[in-house]
């Protein structure tokens, strides 16, 4: 290479390329740093949130303060993990569970000064999603400290078991009560322990809807102040208790008079509003407003509560 004597750059421009390449060197320290207390925490977090849509925007907006999340941004150390719960369809369920896995063991396989303590929490769909990553790290024989979980169901023939797996020492479980009517076909997931294991299991139930059982209550009712499960989301401050405009069929469901014209000359019409109708009185539950910011208020607080005691207590045995 021939310079004619000159070198190719200013002073100027080797301050530059300098001090980029400072910055990069500090970054890639920072970050290597960040990783290394990471893995050698004692306590590693997983979450995984509950069904949602599937623009990922959209979810943010509707899960932004979910349980799980809340759970995630508030723990103490980098050795966290939170995944979005899957779409509608819920295909992902066993794909997230093993992405969770799999952060967990890496982190826990990795050498620190003390024992390492397991934590994973999940909200319906993700429940299940979480009881399958214990699940898999008991193959390995790796204990879970607790298992937090927010009226954990399962919606789809994915390996589903009512059992909490053996590995789990302590399992706190908040569900909503059956008696709110809230989500009556969904089913749910990991309510007892196997039967001989050690764990602890706990759960308490709440007057809520399944969406304000993990963070996310309903901001909209009927007219009468009851919630209905068939209605547009709404979260909180996003137009308060007010409806949406009524849909063309609910107008349409109103109107007596077309209805009986419909019920005589277009069967297959009256049949989709016959539909309509059931499908709006099957998603009236019996929790008013009221009632579903203050249950789901005391979810956090009974949840919140249960996993900062559970570190404390742990973190205070002694290692042998």
């Amino acid at each position: 290479m021939n310079w004619n004597g000159a070198f190719p750059f200013d002073s100027h421009d080797m301050s530059v390329l300098y001090t980029m390449e400072v910055a990069r060197h500090e970054e890639r320290q920072r970050r290597g740093a960040e990783i290394a207390a990471a893995n050698a925490a004692l306590d590693i977090y997983a979450g995984i949130d509950g069904t949602g849509p599937y623009s990922d925007r959209a979810y943010e907006a509707e899960f932004r303060n979910s349980f799980v999340q809340r759970l995630y941004r508030s723990w103490g150390n980098e050795a966290r993990y939170y995944r979005r719960g899957p779409s509608l369809d819920g295909v992902s369920t066993p794909a997230l569970g093993i992405g969770a896995y799999r952060s967990v063991r890496e982190r826990y396989r990795h050498k620190a000064s003390g024992p390492k303590r397991i934590f994973l929490a999940g909200y319906s769909r993700g429940g299940a999603a979480v009881v399958y990553t214990a699940s898999l790290l008991a193959l390995e024989g790796i204990a879970v400290d607790g298992l937090f979980l927010f009226d954990a169901v399962d919606r789809q023939p994915f390996n589903a078991p009512l059992f909490i797996p053996p590995n789990v020492r302590v399992c706190f479980h908040a569900r909503r009560d059956p008696k709110t009517g809230s989500r009556s076909l969904f089913g749910s997931y990991a309510t007892r322990r196997m039967p001989g294991a050690p764990t602890i299991y706990k759960q308490q139930y709440f007057f809520c809807t399944h969406g304000g059982m993990g963070g996310t209550p309903w901001g909209v009712a009927d007219p009468d102040g009851i919630i209905n499960e068939s209605n547009d989301y709404l979260p909180p401050g996003a137009g308060g208790a007010r409806r949406p405009s009524a849909s063309a069929a609910e107008r349409l469901a109103g109107d007596r008079t077309t209805r009986e014209i419909l019920k005589y000359t277009a069967p297959g019409a009256y049949g989709a509003l016959e539909a309509y109708d059931a499908y709006r009185h099957l998603g009236r539950t019996k929790v008013t407003l009221a009632q579903e910011q203050a249950e789901s208020a005391r979810v956090w607080i009974w949840m919140s509560t249960a996993l900062k005691v559970l570190r404390r207590d742990l973190a205070a045995v002694p290692v042998s």
